[in-house]
């Protein structure tokens, strides 16, 4: 029995220690699940850390984005702005113009009304002239007569002594004499006061000429003072207009720049939305750059500073260009671009290259904005010592009635505020106005849905080979330079190093962007500084910003030729003023060579390379 209560016993102690035994391995192995299940989410939290961390960059990124896109929002609404003022201004300016046309108007008006005295004046002298010779004649007459009388009495007087009997009868003769002698004095009385009276009018007719002529003395200073109010007005308005293009043009060539570069260079960053506002706001500035340009044209023409600089050129390599012209414009439409040459046209033809280009470009554009397909045909013929160009389109045509509105300034067929077609109306204006300047004639001719055909002509002079341009022959040049820019920049020879002086920040970001990739660039930012950083950093080229602060880019130019060792480096003039005879300007003063604002990358970097490769 105790036997039997010991084995139970130490059945149970043995029960207990396994359970035990089993007790602690179980919780041997919960330790070590929930250890690995500890080292998991450890793992899942490091794991949600780095992507919380992933989101945030993201995050930044796009906040980034986001103010860059708003900056460039806000620099397009204050170029707008600008741009209406500029409006504004301009219209006043020419509101200026209507008051003192008005006021010419007025004075001519009195100087006819003036002459008209005048002339009634003369007449009345040549009547009182007329009478006054007719009185003369009569006193003649009357002197006459009294000389007849006075031979009379002397015959009678003579034969006094002799003919006694006859006295009685001469007395009654010399009696008559004597009556006639005094009807004589009365008319001659009578004469004399006539005359008194044509003097008092003649001397009246002198006063009111007198008058009339110290009115139109006045008149004279009065014209005199409004053509000088005119012409001051008229250059306070090319100031104003030069003034103006270089303020816009300086945060236009930010905008055109950066815009056209992102869109270029940073497409893999983008967004869909993000490329397709960059491209409106290049879009955009491009028209809003080519309206500046079209302002300007008609200023420089109406200010009677575009200036005619005939030369003789190949018209075949112009042809090409203007090919690639309508080709670029054209794009993706279904429009054929045809050249119909005439053989009796010479190879070679002296002209204005320049402005023969402005005018094919506006009248070829205009033909590819208002056609959707079909062809655009220019036409070059010869006709009597004329050189003809005519441009057909199969567009929508125009009315007859409209045809005569389309070189007038800011002028359109369709002129509402839902037009379809933009711009601003001054295209074919200018194109005008070149021709006359060239001494041509335009004309044009269409109907609604058949198409519109404009046609110029210039007098024709033929050219010589060896005279051409070497406009074209500078443009194949820079192509090779551009070539040559590349393998450069693939070279293990050190970047080129450029002074840049800019002193818009915007201006400096830009051409930043544009140029650190292939050059070596040091920033100064007013005239004064680029002078320092001149002779201290030693530069290969320079590109000089005209208007600065403190010193502008001729006075630092200036400053520089009298220091530095001749030859000179390069130095470019970088100028958002785009008046006529800048360009000429700046090449007369001693700059090597000149880029207007907005800076295209392109141009700017084979201007570069080209005196770059001279060095």
């Amino acid at each position: 029995m105790k036997n039997a209560q010991e084995k139970k016993q130490k059945s149970k102690k043995n029960n207990i220690e396994e359970l035990r035994s089993k007790k602690a391995q179980l919780l041997q192995a919960c330790e070590l699940q929930l250890d690995g299940t500890v080292q998991k989410l450890r793992a899942h939290e490091q794991q949600l850390e780095a992507a919380n961390k992933q989101l945030k960059a993201r995050e930044q990124q796009l906040r980034a984005h986001e103010q860059q896109l708003e900056s460039a929002n806000q620099q397009l609404r204050a170029a707008n702005q600008q741009l209406d003022a500029a409006n504004q201004q301009l219209r006043a300016h020419e509101q200026q113009l209507e008051t003192a046309n008005q006021k010419l108007g007025a004075h001519e008006q009195q100087l006819e009304s003036t002459n008209q005295q005048l002339r009634a004046t003369n007449q009345q002298l040549d009547a009182a002239n007329q009478q006054l010779g007719a009185h003369e004649q009569q006193l003649k007459s009357a002197n006459q007569q009294l000389r007849a009388a006075n031979q009379q009495l002397d015959a009678a007087n003579q034969q006094l002594g002799a003919h006694e009997q006859q006295l009685e009868s001469a007395n009654q003769q010399l009696r008559a004499a004597n009556q006639q002698l005094d009807a004589g004095n009365q008319q001659l009385r009578a004469h004399e006061q006539q005359l008194e009276t044509a003097n008092q009018k003649l001397l009246a007719g002198e006063q009111q000429l007198r008058a009339a002529n110290q009115q139109l003395v006045s008149h004279e200073k009065q014209l005199e003072q409004a053509k000088e109010a005119a012409e001051t007005a008229n250059n306070a308005k090319s100031q104003f207009l030069a003034n103006m293009s270089h303020e816009i043009r300086t945060p236009m060539n930010a905008i055109v720049s950066i815009s056209k570069i992102l869109s270029k260079y940073n497409n893999d960053n983008l967004t869909k939305k993000q490329r397709e506002g960059l491209d409106v706001i290049y879009q955009s500035a491009q028209r809003m750059l080519l309206l500046i340009n079209e302002i300007l044209d008609l200023s420089k023409i109406e200010a009677g500073k575009m200036e005619i600089k005939k030369k003789s050129f190949a018209l075949d390599v112009f042809v090409a260009t203007i090919r690639s012209m309508a080709t670029s414009l054209i794009g993706d439409k279904a429009i054929d671009f045809i050249v119909e040459k005439d053989p009796a046209v010479p190879d070679y033809i002296i002209s204005d290259i320049q402005k023969l280009h402005e005018i094919l470009t506006n009248i070829i554009g205009n033909a590819v904005k208002f056609t959707e397909k079909g062809k655009i045909v220019l036409k070059i013929s010869l006709k009597q010592n004329q050189l003809y160009f005519g441009v057909s389109d199969t567009g929508i045509g125009i009315k007859e009635k409209d045809v005569k509105y389309i070189f007038e300034q800011f002028t359109q067929a369709d002129s509402s505020t839902t037009r379809k077609y933009q711009g601003s109306g001054l295209g074919l204006a200018i194109c005008k106005k070149l021709t006359e300047l060239l001494g041509g004639e335009i004309e044009a001719k269409g109907k609604i849905g058949k198409g519109t055909t404009i046609t110029f002509h210039i007098p024709f002079k033929k050219g010589k080979a060896k005279a051409v341009s070497n406009d074209y022959n500078e443009s194949r040049q820079e192509e090779q330079y551009s070539a040559s820019a590349d393998k450069k920049s693939a070279n293990s020879k050190p970047l080129a190093k450029i002074l840049v002086a800019e002193d818009d920040k915007f201006g400096r970001a830009a051409l930043g962007m544009m140029l650190d990739e292939k050059y070596e660039l040091i920033f100064a930012h007013d005239g004064k500084e680029v002078v320092e950083k001149y002779f201290s950093t030693l530069p290969d080229i320079v590109l000089m910003d005209i208007m600065m602060p403190k010193m502008d880019g001729i006075q630092a130019f200036d400053a520089i030729s009298k220091k530095a060792a001749k030859p000179m480096i390069p130095i470019i003039a970088l100028t958002a003023r785009a008046m006529v005879t800048d360009r000429d300007e700046m090449l007369a003063h001693g700059f090597t060579d000149h880029v207007s604002k907005p800076i295209d990358d392109e141009t700017l970097i084979k201007t570069i390379e080209k005196h770059i490769s001279k060095r």
